[in-house]
C-alpha cells in the first residue's frame, strides 16, 4: 500500500513537471539572471499594465523552447510593458559597474524598426530607474539586443551606480499606442547581464553637401545635451567628417546640424534610415564591435558619393567668366552654400561641374566668380531668366533627363556664340564720377539698353530704351564702390567694370 501511494505521489509529480509546471506544493524559486523561461520551478511572476498580456510559451521557432509571449492589444498605452520578476523582482541585484552596463535580450518582432525599451528599477523605490531603448533589425526572426544603461533613453534618469536595481521591465514599440499600431504579438527569451559590458570604438560620421555651414553632428549619446552637437570639419569635396569614441555593441540617434542659426536636417519618418518617428526623426545606428564609418548625403538616406533618389545628372558649364575661381550657386541648396559648387575648368575659358538634382523640378541659380566672389549680373527681361528685377537669376527645368546647360558669362547667350563685337567694345569707353557716367563712342550716339549694377548683383540704374550717350547720364554712385556697366547696341552686349575713386 505504501509503494502505491509513493508511486502515485511520483506520478503527479512527474505529471506537473512534464507540463512545466510545479508541484503546487512546492515553493517556486525566486527569478534571477539570467532569464529562460525554461525552469519549471521559478517563479517568472509576468505582470502586465497599459494593455499588455504575457504568457509563458512554446518558442515560435523551436517549440521545445520556451519564452515569454507578450501581446500589446489594440487598446494598449504608448507605456504598455510587462515586469519580470513582480513586484520584488529579481532575488538579487543586478550588478552594475563602471564600464560594465550592458543587459542582453532575444527579441522576436513583428515588424523592424520598432523600438524596444528596457527599464531597471529599484523595487522599494520607483523613483530610483534607468530606461534604456534600441530598435528592432528585423521581422519575425529571433535577434539578440544589446541594452547599454550608460546610454539612457531621452528625457529619462542616467545609470546611478548606488542604487540597487533589481527589477526588470521590458516595453515593446514603446511610444505607440495599440490604437494606432493594432494588436502585435512580440516574444522576448534569454535575458542576461552583459558581464564586463561593451568596449568603445571609434565612429566617424560623415556628411556630404551640407547646405551650408558650420556643421555638427548631434546624437542621443549625450542624451540629446551637447547642442548643436560636436563640430565637423571640412575635408574638401563638400564633405564634413568628426570621429567620436562610442560604446561598443550600442544604438543611438542622430542628426547632422548646420548653419549659424543652428538648424536640423529634415527626414522623412518613412525613410529607411531613420527611427520612423514622425515627431522626432532622427537616423538610427547599430554599432557592432569594429571601428566604423558611416557617410550620408545631407538630408538624404543616400550614401555618400551615391545620387539622391529620383534624380537627374545637370551639368553646369560657363564660357568666359571675367575671373577665376568660378562656382555655380542656387537654389538646391536653399542659398545656403555661398559662394556654391566650384567649377573646373575644362579648356577653352570654360569651366563645369555636375550636380545630381531631383528631377521634374525647376532651378534658379547664377555663376559666381572671384576672389570676392561677386555674381554674374543678368538683365530681367532676358528669357534665360526668373524676370525678377530685384533678385534675377537664371532659370530652368531639366525635366526627367540628364542634361547640360551652358551659357556665356552674364548673358543668355549658349556656349560657342560670342555676344560682344570686340571691335565696337574697343570703340566704346565708359567714365564715372559722382554725378553719374559718360559714355564716349566715335561712331555711337545712343545705344538700346543701358544697366548699371553693383558686386551684390543690386540694380542701380536701367533703361532699355534708347538712350542718348552724348551727355552724362545722371546716377548717383558711391565713392570707391565697383560697377558693372552693360551695354545693348545692335543685340550685341558689352560688359564694363569700374570704380569710382574720391
Amino acid at each position: 500500500m505504501k509503494k502505491q501511494l509513493l508511486f502515485a505521489f511520483l506520478g503527479i509529480l512527474l505529471s506537473a513537471f512534464c507540463y512545466g509546471q510545479a508541484p503546487k506544493n512546492l515553493p517556486l524559486i525566486p527569478v534571477s539572471l539570467p532569464v529562460t523561461f525554461d525552469d519549471p520551478a521559478v517563479n517568472y511572476d509576468l505582470v502586465d499594465f497599459g494593455g499588455n498580456a504575457s504568457s509563458i510559451v512554446a518558442d515560435p521557432v523551436v517549440p521545445a523552447n520556451k519564452a515569454c509571449k507578450v501581446i500589446k492589444t489594440n487598446t494598449a498605452e504608448t507605456w504598455a510593458g510587462t515586469t519580470i520578476g513582480g513586484t520584488v523582482g529579481f532575488a538579487t541585484a543586478i550588478p552594475f559597474a563602471p564600464g560594465s552596463t550592458t543587459m542582453s535580450m532575444r527579441v522576436y518582432s513583428p515588424d523592424a524598426g520598432i523600438p524596444v525599451r528596457m527599464k531597471v528599477e529599484d523595487p522599494n523605490d520607483p523613483t530610483k530607474s534607468v530606461e534604456t531603448q534600441v530598435l528592432t533589425t528585423v521581422s519575425n526572426t529571433w535577434e539578440t539586443l544589446s541594452f547599454n544603461f550608460a546610454n539612457q533613453a531621452t528625457g529619462t534618469a542616467p545609470i546611478n551606480f548606488t542604487y540597487i536595481y533589481k527589477k526588470l521591465s521590458v516595453f515593446f514599440n514603446f511610444g505607440t499606442t495599440g490604437a494606432s499600431a493594432g494588436t502585435k504579438t512580440y516574444y522576448c527569451d534569454d535575458i542576461a547581464f552583459g558581464g564586463s559590458g561593451p568596449t568603445s570604438i571609434d565612429v566617424t560620421f560623415q556628411v556630404q553637401n551640407p547646405d551650408s555651414t558650420l556643421v555638427y553632428i548631434f546624437g542621443s549619446w549625450t542624451n540629446w545635451g551637447n547642442w548643436p552637437g560636436d563640430p565637423m570639419s571640412s575635408v574638401g569635396n563638400n564633405l564634413y567628417v568628426a570621429t567620436l569614441t562610442l560604446p561598443a555593441n550600442s544604438n543611438f540617434e542622430f542628426l547632422y546640424v548646420n548653419g549659424n542659426a543652428p538648424v536640423k536636417e529634415v527626414l522623412d519618418p518613412t525613410w529607411a534610415c531613420t527611427n520612423h518617428n514622425p515627431q522626432y526623426t532622427n537616423r538610427v545606428l547599430a554599432l557592432g564591435s569594429q571601428n566604423t564609418t558611416i557617410c550620408y548625403n545631407w538630408s538624404s538616406c543616400a550614401t555618400c558619393g551615391s545620387p539622391p533618389v529620383d534624380s537627374i545628372a545637370v551639368t553646369f558649364k560657363v564660357q568666359s567668366p571675367d575671373s577665376i575661381p568660378v562656382y555655380v550657386f542656387g537654389n538646391w541648396s536653399n542659398w545656403g552654400n555661398w559662394p556654391g559648387n566650384p567649377m573646373t575648368s575644362v579648356g577653352s575659358n570654360l569651366y563645369e561641374t555636375t550636380l545630381h538634382l531631383v528631377s521634374n523640378q525647376a532651378i534658379e541659380y547664377l555663376f559666381v566668380n572671384g576672389v570676392g566672389p561677386t555674381k554674374e549680373v543678368l538683365d530681367p527681361a532676358w528669357s534665360c531668366t526668373n524676370g525678377n528685377s530685384q533678385y534675377t537669376n537664371r532659370l530652368s527645368n531639366p525635366g526627367n533627363s540628364d542634361t547640360t546647360l551652358c551659357f556665356l558669362w552674364s548673358t543668355c547667350s549658349s556656349c560657342g556664340t560670342s555676344s560682344v563685337n570686340s571691335t565696337m567694345k574697343d570703340d566704346i569707353r565708359v567714365n564715372l564720377n559722382k554725378d553719374g557716367i559718360h559714355i564716349f563712342s566715335n561712331t555711337l550716339t545712343e545705344v538700346d539698353q543701358i544697366g548699371v549694377f553693383d558686386m551684390m548683383g543690386r540694380t542701380v540704374y536701367f533703361s532699355d530704351k534708347k538712350s542718348d550717350i552724348t551727355s552724362l547720364i545722371p546716377i548717383t554712385l558711391n565713392s570707391g564702390s565697383i560697377y558693372l556697366i552693360t551695354i545693348k547696341v545692335s543685340d550685341q552686349i558689352l560688359k564694363f567694370k569700374g570704380i569710382l575713386l574720391n
